[in-house]
């Protein structure tokens, strides 16, 4: 740049020369979508496509879930925006840059689901027989003992940690638990019974593995009542 004229030498600047400079090159895409992704987290946005929440992600990872949670939230109060939308978010987009600890789990999860169908696939197993052979309690809701037991019994060995981040791909709701419909969704090219296998897989039973539960209340200590005293009994009278 020049000094305009008139100037003295110490007046405005003139930058007309900058036209015969080379114009900045433009980022590559992946550069600038991780850009827009940590803009609008700043901007506490929470509407993120599942692409931008894992670029997203990536940048995050070297913080707690925790701590990227409790930030994000403070932002919003200072922002004056609702805090309690991130809380009601259980699944995709802004949860997964915010609950999930790194890529790693996304992909283990992803793994995972490709072994379980390949294995139903080849053994020629429905996606709804095998529910109902896994869900011993046949109560609708798939706990994480079951799903382990299952699993091994498919052959498909996995860690405690590996088989939490696998049902957590599948928990639309964030419940801890899988219910016939979230199962099946993981498997759409999968036929829901199999004629071959049907039977056999009607008359399993397996013992739920002895794993750490995810659903509410899974820790919480039973109630334990004391025995009615004998000679408390004999003073009741009973009517038919």
């Amino acid at each position: 740049p020049k000094p305009a004229p008139g100037g003295g030498g110490g007046g405005a600047i003139s930058f007309t020369a900058a036209a015969s400079v080379e114009p900045f090159p433009r980022a590559p895409r992946l550069q600038l979508d991780s850009a827009v992704s940590a803009f609008r987290f700043i901007d506490s946005q929470l509407a993120f496509t599942e692409r931008h929440a894992r670029l997203l992600l990536r940048m995050l990872r070297l913080d707690a879930p925790q701590d990227r949670r409790k930030w994000f939230q403070d932002v919003c109060g200072c922002r004056r925006r609702p805090q309690n939308k991130l809380i009601n978010i259980k699944r995709g987009g802004i949860a997964t840059a915010v609950n999930v600890e790194d890529e790693y789990h996304l992909l283990v999860q992803a793994a995972t689901l490709w072994r379980v169908g390949r294995e139903m696939s080849h053994r020629q197993l429905g996606t709804h027989d095998l529910y109902h052979a896994f869900n011993g309690k046949r109560d609708g809701y798939l706990t994480c003992g079951e799903l382990a037991a299952g699993l091994a019994w498919l052959g498909v060995k996995v860690s405690e940690d590996d088989l939490h981040a696998f049902l957590r791909g599948l928990d639309s709701n964030a419940d801890g638990l899988l219910t016939l419909d979230e199962w099946a969704a993981g498997f759409p090219l999968l036929a829901e019974s199999e004629p071959a296998t049907h039977e056999a897989l009607a008359t399993l039973s397996l013992k739920p593995k002895q794993v750490r539960e995810l659903f509410e209340g899974a820790t919480a200590k039973k109630k334990e009542f004391a025995p009615v005293p004998p000679d408390r009994l004999p003073p009741v009278q009973v009517q038919i």
